[in-house]
């Protein structure tokens, strides 16, 4: 994956996720980086794209803040290759997934696939894109509990 990346071969990437589906964290083998860090700041915003609609993640909250660090034109052609290859179109979805701020990945992973299934719901889904649409949103979890359900934010 992380020769895609560096290469910017979009096509290899896609090989690498017919292979190896069920990956969600992607590390490098000497800097233990993980693909969508790679992806961000190599500018390779369609393999970025590939690996955010296939719900990889990155290792740690310090490289999510790599984002911070595009510029607008770099954060607008990021924002719209997201969104060409988001499969279901629930852009809301993705971004209140990416608003969670929780040093557990395990629980970042199981909190995302719940908010995913609610969106299945006409109610739940509704009220979940007038949140998703929340520019200054922000989720700040408890990740000392290992039970999703009983998590307070």
């Amino acid at each position: 994956m992380h020769k895609a990346i560096d290469d910017r071969n979009y096509s290899l990437a896609r090989q690498c996720f017919e292979k190896a589906s069920h990956l969600r964290l992607w590390l490098h083998p000497s800097t233990e980086e993980s693909a969508m860090y790679r992806a961000a700041t190599q500018k390779s915003f369609r393999i970025y794209a590939l690996l955010d609609s296939n719900r990889c993640q990155f290792k740690d909250e310090k490289e999510r803040e790599c984002l911070c660090d595009l510029d607008r034109v770099e954060n607008s052609e990021l924002r719209r290759q997201v969104q060409v290859a988001s499969k279901d179109n629930d852009i809301h979805v993705r971004h209140i997934r990416n608003a969670i701020r929780s040093r557990n990945t395990v629980f970042r992973e199981k909190i995302g696939e719940m908010i995913h299934q609610h969106n299945k719901d006409e109610f739940l889904g509704t009220i979940m894109r007038v949140v998703g649409n929340c520019h200054h949103l922000e989720i700040i979890a408890d990740g000392e509990k290992e039970d999703v359900q009983n998590k307070t934010a």
